[in-house]
């Protein structure tokens, strides 16, 4: 009896999977704008700005940074911000 079953299941997953889907819908095209002939006006040109020169303090400074990595891995702890000296570094 349970060779049946499986037997007349098969047979109703083969005959819903061969059977004709309706059509999907698809989009009604559109008209696109053709390209203009006349050009777009062009920016003028302007200068560009001299880089100034920074001054080095303890945030940008290569020798007096740092970096740190932090891991969140426990999963059923809640979310956890991360803090140096009052300043959010690692927020969630």
């Amino acid at each position: 009896m349970r060779y049946l079953g499986t037997v007349f299941f098969v047979m109703i997953l083969l005959v819903t999977a061969c059977a004709e889907s309706p059509p999907l819908p698809t989009l009604i095209p559109t008209n696109t704008p053709l390209p203009t002939e006349t050009p777009s006006p062009t920016p003028p040109a302007t200068s560009t700005p001299l880089p100034s020169i920074q001054e080095l303090t303890r945030a940008t400074d290569p020798s007096q940074q740092a970096f740190i990595r932090v891991i969140h891995a426990a999963p059923e702890v809640p979310t956890i911000d991360v803090f140096i000296e009052r300043l959010a570094v690692g927020t969630n």
